[in-house]
């Protein structure tokens, strides 16, 4: 290892990439409803819109320079935010994994899942897990790291068994003690898993813990990043919809550290500050 029509990869960078269900995913929206669009017109006025997109302009750069900052230092864990998505999964291979120094790639799937997925990838055509095809994420991985290490830390059967008498133990709780059993220091690790798993907060998670949030605890601030993927064109998003309401020039582009983001120009539309207080980078991504 060297010492994330438009897609939105968002990145926590403690010092991890992303998409499994993105946070505040609303039910409904589209084209020929914009629900989301109205709300943001309702609470941004003009004046607002422009000073949030010159504060995005001011903060961005190139998802090929973050990535090779990525592959330049000491970040050991990446969790990677995504959405299972042939699009997502589509963009993240192309874009992210097909540049990014990995040692393991950490998979939403059990060790013998995992086995099976890399055999069919090694057989050519697509891969379906977790309703979409995986292919090309673990093609490009692979190609560019040819000793990678596909690693399965999805919750055992045994576990969910074993946690089902103890109300405190949770899904993330067998993901993150997984991950942790895996874990090797001075590796540089990605897990790809649905971006709530990768968030700081419990948002839409019924209330239990992101397995981001404790392995936060045992791998220190300065090596892990994590990072959530937003596909622009699916306007049931949010992220999506504001962003495409912005003046940012048409371009790919990487907000390093969302905490150098003012509040205030949020003016208080929480919905959105949640995907940036959630995730400490987020990977814009343009088709």
């Amino acid at each position: 290892m060297n010492n994330l029509t438009p897609l939105a990869l968002f990145l926590l960078l403690g010092t991890t990439v992303v998409s499994a269900e993105v946070p505040s995913l609303g039910p409904g929206a589209s084209k020929d409803i914009p629900a989301f669009k109205l709300a943001f017109d309702n609470r941004f006025e003009n004046s607002t819109k422009a000073d949030f997109a010159k504060m995005l302009n001011k903060q961005k750069i190139t998802v090929e320079s973050w990535v090779a900052g990525i592959n330049a230092s000491g970040v050991e864990f990446l969790c990677l935010g995504e959405r299972h998505d042939n699009k997502f999964r589509q963009r993240i291979s192309e874009q992210i994994l097909s540049r990014l120094d990995l040692d393991v790639l950490m998979l939403e799937a059990n060790p013998s899942e995992v086995k099976k997925l890399q055999e069919a990838a090694g057989v050519g055509g697509p891969v379906n897990h977790l309703g979409a095809d995986i292919a090309g994420v673990l093609r490009s991985a692979i190609k560019r790291n040819p000793a990678l290490v596909l690693s399965g830390i999805e919750e055992t059967k045994e576990q969910e068994l074993a946690r089902s008498n103890e109300p405190k133990q949770q899904r993330d709780s067998s993901i993150a003690e997984n991950l942790m059993k895996s874990y090797a220091p001075g590796k540089r690790h990605a897990a790809l898993y649905g971006a709530l798993h990768c968030g700081r907060n419990s948002v839409s998670l019924s209330f239990q813990r992101p397995f981001y949030q404790h392995v936060s605890q045992v791998i220190d601030e300065s090596k892990r990043v994590n990072v959530l993927v937003v596909v622009d064109s699916d306007w049931n998003n949010k992220f999506s919809v504001y962003m495409n309401m912005l003046d940012l020039n048409g371009e790919s582009f990487v907000l390093p550290d969302t905490s150098l983001i003012n509040p205030a120009v949020f003016n208080f539309n929480w919905d959105l500050k949640q995907y940036f207080d959630n995730y400490k980078t987020i990977v814009y991504l343009i088709e």
